[in-house]
């Protein structure tokens, strides 16, 4: 397999936006809804669904039983946390909390909620053989571990969402623009204030095979602070055989902090 070698010519950086702290009951108690009904499809999911792929599995040759294992024990579990830690940002999205210690102690009371109900529905199925081993208690470890795993993937929902404190409401995505590498000079030029984005694009572009997205977060009511993103995505190629694929790598390479003059300047730019 052949892959093209292209990389990023600017390193990650964090998004700007850092939440108040602040969180809500609605919040609390929306997140605890959330968390708790998915724990139990969680439970229900990596039980039932596991064995199934399991006996699905089982009599077959010992490459297929491993992989058997590893869809019942890691990868089921992996998207059941993935499901939770979504659920659970949602709850927090919906009752406005901003509160990212709150989001995460409700995620792993949650997830330890689903192991146990796990658990509880193993001894209904097999009784007193449900743990009469130390391999049913390294199962039970696994399975915790990875539906903590998977509640985290896709990080805090609560600190990739932009409040603002004045009006109480979600800033929303106002602009979000494609810069071609051909555009990017004209960009940084316009309206006379290149300095609100940084001269990212004066190197070779990689042939055409990188662009730059710029996102624009602010408050519709009052516009007095925004948040400016600079997204950087590489395309590379892939050449497997006979058979060639494509993939996108994305990285935030710019977060700023935006006032009012900036946001009116941004948006001319933008149109």
């Amino acid at each position: 397999m052949t892959e093209q070698q292209i990389d990023f010519r600017n390193p990650e950086v964090v998004f700007a936006y850092v939440p108040s702290g602040k969180g809500t009951t609605r919040g609390t108690i929306l997140m605890l809804a959330y968390g708790i009904i998915t724990a139990i499809a969680v439970a229900v999911a990596v039980h039932f669904v596991g064995m199934f792929i399991l006996n699905l599995f089982y009599g077959t040759n010992i490459l297929l039983i491993l992989v058997g294992l590893f869809i019942s024990f890691l990868l089921i579990p992996l998207m059941a946390g993935y499901s939770l830690g979504w659920a659970i940002g949602q709850g927090a999205i919906a009752g406005k909390s901003r509160s990212k210690k709150t989001e995460k102690m409700i995620f792993y009371l949650c997830s330890f909620l689903a192991i146990i109900l796990y658990c509880l529905l193993r001894c209904n199925e097999y009784d007193i053989e449900a743990f009469d081993s130390i391999i049913d208690y390294i199962r039970i470890i696994v399975i915790l571990v990875f539906i903590v795993l998977g509640s985290l993937i896709d990080g805090s929902m609560v600190a990739n969402k932009p409040f603002c404190e004045n009006c109480k409401e979600y800033m929303k995505l106002t602009k979000s623009r494609k810069i071609s590498p051909d555009e990017q000079d004209m960009v940084m030029n316009s309206n006379g204030e290149p300095s609100i984005i940084p001269q990212f694009f004066n190197e070779t572009n990689h042939e055409g095979n990188e662009y730059t997205v710029i996102e624009i977060f602010y408050c519709n009511k009052c516009r007095k602070l925004g948040y400016l993103n600079v997204r950087s995505y590489i395309i590379r190629t892939k050449i497997r055989k006979v058979t060639e694929s494509t993939e996108t790598l994305e990285r935030l390479v710019f977060s700023k902090t935006l006032t009012e003059k900036d946001l009116t300047n941004l948006e001319t730019i933008l149109k």
